[in-house]
């Protein structure tokens, strides 16, 4: 059984390794990640020839908003959404304990460079954003001028702040809708699914935790709008019990429709970890040949999967070799490894403990002074 701070190694080692891998893949239809790989089975390189297409613009000052990766992509290298946890992981580990939008407005304000970051990992609608957060917009105003409300973009990003409050989901979830109002409007279902996630993160984080009671805390915080998609495709999983069966008729429910909001995302992912019962390995392979945004949904299965099962299922020199890419990181906020931004956190969940056993010992004085 994994103890607390080996299950946030786990969740963060896994998501990482997962959106490293999803790159392979990400935008791409069940068809063509066969023609191409056959099945991906591991991490590697991905040749310029099958990057996204460069989007140029003449001016230098617009240029630098349009996101693209190097030629060439080597294994073990992150993207866009690790950007956005590593920013919030580093606001957690400072303060040390549970953050707000500010909190973590002030790490974007010191550890982003438009010149080092924009137009190469970080995704143009974060490069959109932090210029509000840079100018001193108020951190909870900045996600109503975000473009794509209900994307997946914080959700996919925020396990830090599931792990900070390991073992209660409500608190997760609270600050989920609070950190998220920097990336995502009220309204939308950004921040709904965004605080299921991290609420199953929490609850997975637990002693006891099993695959059905990650669920239900799930569904216990994914709100009305979000909640249909959790069951179809959970009942879809249930009929197939394997990742790759139920993966075409899963995404032809989405065909048609772009590819990276909140709701399919959190209830794929939701889906590919439930079936692959807490194997961090089998949940990420599941995740990069499944199509559609490949890298956001392996960051979610992969999320829960090591919440729950710890390192013990992921491949040693997996995690060696995001932390060597990492390491070698140009074009990246934080080179800390998966290890260390492990233990930061740890300490902060720790500190989080602590405080409230002060406040438990505070009430139980209080009642016994009545």
């Amino acid at each position: 059984m994994a103890n607390l701070f080996d299950k946030i190694y786990g969740c963060i080692a896994a998501s990482r390794i997962g959106s490293s891998m999803g790159t392979l893949t990400e935008g791409w239809s069940v068809e063509r990640i066969t023609q191409v790989y056959g099945r991906v089975d591991g991490l590697a390189d991905k040749p310029a020839r099958y990057q996204a297409p460069v989007r140029r613009r003449a001016q230098a000052w617009s240029e630098r908003f349009f996101w693209h990766y190097p030629e060439d992509r080597k294994a073990g290298e992150t993207e866009d959404g690790i950007e956005r946890q590593k920013l919030i992981a580093q606001a957690i580990i400072e303060k040390p304990g549970r953050i707000t939008a500010t909190d973590l407005a002030a790490v974007i304000a010191r550890d982003v460079d438009e010149q080092r970051d924009f137009g190469y990992r970080m995704w143009v609608g974060d490069a959109l954003l932090y210029p509000f957060v840079k100018a001193g917009v108020p951190a909870n105003y900045v996600g109503m001028f975000s473009a794509w409300p209900g994307i997946v973009s914080f959700t996919r990003a925020c396990h830090p702040i599931g792990l900070v409050n390991a073992c209660n989901p409500e608190a997760a979830a609270r600050d989920a809708w609070e950190v998220g109002m920097l990336y995502q409007p009220t309204w939308s279902t950004g921040l709904p699914t965004a605080a299921a996630f991290v609420a199953g993160l929490a609850e997975a984080c637990k002693a006891d935790a099993t695959r059905d009671s990650v669920v239900a805390v799930v569904r216990q915080f994914c709100g009305e709008a979000v909640l249909p998609e959790i069951d179809v495709c959970l009942n879809v999983a249930l009929k197939y019990n394997d990742p790759y069966e139920m993966r075409d008729e899963m995404n032809a429910r989405y065909a048609g429709i772009p590819g990276d909001f909140g709701e399919e995302l959190l209830a794929k992912g939701l889906a590919i970890f439930y079936v692959t019962a807490g194997n961090v390995k089998e949940a990420i392979l599941g995740g990069v040949n499944f199509g559609r945004d490949t890298d956001c949904v392996t960051a979610i299965a992969s999320g829960f999967s090591g919440a729950l099962s710890g390192t013990a299922t992921i491949p040693a020199d997996w995690i060696e070799r995001v932390d060597t890419a990492e390491k070698e990181a140009i074009h990246t906020v934080s080179h800390l490894s998966c290890r260390e931004t492990a233990e930061g956190l740890y300490a902060a969940a720790v500190n989080e403990l602590e405080k409230a056993r002060q406040n438990i010992a505070a009430l139980e004085a209080s009642i016994a002074a009545a």
